[in-house]
């Protein structure tokens, strides 16, 4: 997906951060966990995605295999064809919501509608329902909050 430019800044640090848990995991390929990780990365005062992510208790850390450590920065990696997917509904969400810009939430809603994510969230306590549910509860899915 080379359509990145319609990604808030914050949207692209989410993708950024998932290649750099890709490469902490040694794989060649972004997956969904990693842009989850990613998310839940970010800053809660700049994104929407963040905010209601550690707001229910998912971190970064209650999701990531390894610790975390310094990576080489250069890496190239591919997405996986679920991250791939989730691009392409977090677009259509996007577009269904009347917004121009992909931002973090958008993200985790095309997150939320992929079967892989239950499985990950089981370190966490936390539902997809719940995420659901918070994430929809707010009227403003753009970031920066």
């Amino acid at each position: 997906m080379n359509e990145l430019t319609r990604f808030s800044f914050t949207a692209r640090d989410a993708l950024n951060r998932a290649l750099r848990e890709a490469t902490l995991d040694e794989v060649s390929t972004i997956d969904n966990r990693h842009l989850l990780i990613g998310l839940a990365q970010l800053p809660i005062a700049e994104s929407t995605a963040s905010h209601v992510l550690n707001g229910l208790g998912v971190t970064a850390d209650k999701l990531r295999r390894k610790p975390k450590r310094d990576i080489d920065q250069n890496a190239q990696l591919d997405l996986s064809v679920e991250v791939k997917k989730v691009l392409e509904r977090a677009a259509g969400i996007a577009q269904k919501r009347g917004e121009k810009v992909i931002a973090s939430a958008h993200l985790l809603a095309g997150l939320l509608a992929d079967d892989t994510l239950p499985p990950l969230l089981n370190s966490t306590g936390v539902t997809i329902e719940r995420i659901s549910e918070a994430l929809h509860s707010l009227d403003d899915w753009t970031d920066e909050r």
